[in-house]
């Protein structure tokens, strides 16, 4: 189940009130979300709770949605609560995140500052860094790579790459996905050519079926190349 709840002081949502009267009671306000919040923004259930046990639905988008388009939604009327929840209720539990704090493993790591760049930014979860540093960045190298180490053996189904933030975003390019059972005999299953760009977020669809317990990311053209990302997903059936 993906969802996103949004803590915001006790008021009416939804009112009938003329538009001058409404505020953005959301602004800035703290929110907590599941680890796969990212997924396409369709069936998505708008609901409202006083306590945040218990929720209420208020309002429904079908969707799916379209990039760049905003979508408006009216809460039925009265809708009061302190904590307001969209929760996508269609075809997100048939994958999950299975790249999420599982370990990996690295050609090298930027001056081997392990602290500033090491790879467990990689699976970390956390993806607004706009800094230099919390992002998985490897040495100057031909073809770095990185390796997410899975649970076990999987049917992997794409892989979503959150690239850096706040600049150099073009040194993600010509990078290899590739397969493994055993962690040595690697099959590439997808590709992205590239070059990326800051801010992007690229998903590639693997060649099915895709099983495996080790996914590396390598780079295969040029020289001195550095490989850096905020976040890598790998979703998989359950």
């Amino acid at each position: 189940m993906s969802y996103t709840i949004c803590n915001v002081n006790p008021c009416t949502l939804g009112s009938k009130s003329i538009i001058k009267e409404k505020r953005n009671a959301a602004l800035l306000r703290p929110s907590t979300a599941s680890s796969v919040y990212r997924e396409r923004f369709h069936d998505v259930a708008f609901e409202v709770s006083i306590d945040r046990a218990s929720f209420e639905q208020r309002g429904f988008f079908r969707g799916p949605g379209v990039t760049g388009r905003m979508e408006e939604v009216l809460l039925d009327y009265p809708a009061i609560g302190q904590y307001f929840r969209m929760r996508i209720t269609q075809g997100v539990d048939e994958k999950r995140n299975a790249a999420l704090f599982r370990p990996c493993s690295a050609s090298s790591v930027f001056n081997n500052f392990h602290h500033y760049w090491g790879t467990t930014f990689a699976t970390d979860g956390v993806y607004l860094i706009f800094e230099t540093t919390q992002v998985y960045a490897s040495g100057y190298e031909n073809a770095p790579w990185l390796t997410v180490i899975l649970e076990g053996p999987l049917v992997i189904s794409f892989v979503r790459v959150f690239n850096r933030l706040d600049r150099d975003g073009q040194r993600f390019h010509d990078v290899a996905f590739e397969v493994s059972n055993d962690g040595v005999s690697f099959k590439q299953r997808g590709f992205f050519k590239g070059p990326g760009m800051t801010e992007q977020v690229m998903e590639i669809l693997f060649d099915y079926p895709t099983i495996g317990q080790y996914v590396r990311l390598q780079i295969t053209q040029g020289s001195s190349n550095i490989l850096n990302l905020v976040e890598i997903e790998i979703y998989t059936t359950y």
